[in-house]
């Protein structure tokens, strides 16, 4: 055991607390660490038994840190029963997510069955409404309770290990950190757009509201956009979300965040690649108002627009998978 373990410990018991105060609380402990190392050793080499036992004094750094008012870090919810929370709304949030995924499937095999065409699944859209109609009273009730739970003192996180010094986190470098401030910009916009594209068909026709009712795009590229589109941002928020809950390049968030990418270049691919995708009142327009070069170039946006999305996707890929494989951590 070496220095190391200090470091480790501060950054573990200070990770959660406000940053307005933790360099000063981070200051104020490695000294107190050092004088009690200097009181033990009385001159003598510092050993692993002295830094041991040093820091079984100070206890758990999830203890020390809920001591330093941690909770203060993370709003509602303490560092105690953050992993506790977590859980709590994967199986809330991905219970309802199932729920809907089998009432649109079963409703699909019932057609199949029946074979008349006419078809008693719900519609995607549907489907994304009354998800999100579940999901937010849900993600409300989780988090009152658990920070009701935790705001009683009932105890969260389940017991340290016996050696839990052994098992302190690594320190993430600085460039294996994941910038808090962009991964809550990516979540609210991704939520933005997904109430955008949940309401896409009052927003168009407020949008070419002088030109009468105009349909955007074909009858049968509306459906599978928008369905896309939703799925395409909810996945995008889910990354964004992911990476604020990691905090850093690790290679569990390489791995999920690679996974979601992929999948998001198939929705993508598959809500994208229609033809026609404009419907043919948008074309005449278009083709009636623009010059006559314009009007080719116009037909390939969504080829223009996929190719775009693939080329971003692959380069977040390939910058999480360089700084997991650099800087990252396990």
């Amino acid at each position: 055991m070496t220095f190391e373990t200090v470091e480790r410990y501060l950054y573990a018991a200070t990770k959660d607390l406000p940053r307005k105060s933790r360099a000063d609380i981070e200051r104020e402990l490695r000294a107190d660490i050092a004088d009690m190392l200097e009181a033990r050793c009385q001159g003598r080499a510092v050993e692993e038994s002295d830094i041991r036992a040093v820091l079984e004094g100070f206890g758990p750094p999830e203890a020390l840190a809920r001591r330093y008012g941690a909770r203060e870090g993370r709003g509602l919810i303490s560092p105690l029963w953050y992993g506790p929370y977590k859980a709590a709304l994967a199986v809330s949030l991905g219970g309802c997510a199932a729920i809907h995924f089998a009432v649109w499937g079963i409703g699909a095999l019932i057609s199949l069955l029946k074979g008349s065409g006419i078809s008693v699944a719900p519609s995607p859209l549907f489907l994304l409404r009354s998800f999100f109609t579940w999901a937010f009273p849900l993600f409300a009730v989780v988090t009152l309770v658990v920070a009701l739970l935790d705001r009683l003192g009932v105890p969260g996180r389940r017991e340290q290990p016996a050696d839990w010094i052994s098992a302190l986190p690594p320190i993430p470098a600085e460039k294996a950190r994941i910038s808090r401030g962009e991964s809550i910009v990516g979540v609210v916009g991704a939520a933005v757009m997904v109430t955008v594209m949940l309401n896409f068909s009052a927003l168009s026709a407020a949008a070419f509201a002088g030109q009468g009712p105009i349909q955007l795009l074909s009858p049968q590229a509306e459906g599978r956009f928008v369905a896309g589109a939703i799925l395409l941002f909810l996945l995008a928020g889910i990354v964004h979300l992911f990476a604020l809950i990691e905090g850093r390049y690790s290679i569990r968030y390489a791995v999920v965040s690679t996974a979601l990418h992929l999948f998001t270049g198939g929705i993508a691919y598959f809500s994208l690649r229609i033809q026609p995708f404009f419907s043919g009142e948008l074309i005449a327009l278009v083709e009636q108002n623009t010059p006559a070069n314009f009007l080719p170039l116009f037909l390939h946006l969504n080829d223009i627009v996929l190719a775009c999305i693939l080329f971003s996707l692959v380069l977040d890929t390939a910058e999480t998978l360089y700084r997991t494989a650099r800087y990252g951590c396990r």
